[in-house]
């Protein structure tokens, strides 16, 4: 699927936005991979679970917050799906996906994961 670039954030933006706190990310990816891994202090919206989620994650997202959505890479869309669903249904906040996903790449962002696993990549281009 072909998306616009106005919902596309490039990925050294959406680092930035990481480092300094002014994004909230959220990983489209299913829990079972988002329990294998997923960007620190990320929300996991499935987006085959978006209906059923959102009211529940909106009380969780400050009043105009800006949302950078990921999954696993370039062959997934999942993010850009996710992310227009989020400009459809909450228009004072501003969604994007990463280009290109960040799962599965090496170093960049602080990574987390299931408790007993410990998981030291971290995403980057």
């Amino acid at each position: 699927m072909k998306f616009g670039k106005n919902i596309l954030i490039p990925f050294n933006e959406a680092r930035d936005k990481f480092l300094t706190g002014s994004a909230v990310f959220i990983d489209a990816r299913t829990p079972e991979h988002y329990q294998e891994g997923h960007i620190r202090g990320a929300l996991n919206v499935p987006l085959a679970d978006f209906d059923q989620m959102m009211e529940r994650v909106l009380t969780e997202l400050p009043e105009e917050a800006l949302i950078v959505t990921y999954c696993d890479g370039e062959d997934c869309d999942l993010s850009a799906q996710l992310a227009l669903k989020l400009r459809k249904l909450v228009t004072r906040m501003s969604a994007y996906s990463t280009t290109g996903g960040v799962c599965g790449k090496a170093v960049s962002f602080p990574s987390s994961a299931a408790k007993d696993k410990k998981v030291e990549h971290v995403f980057s281009p």
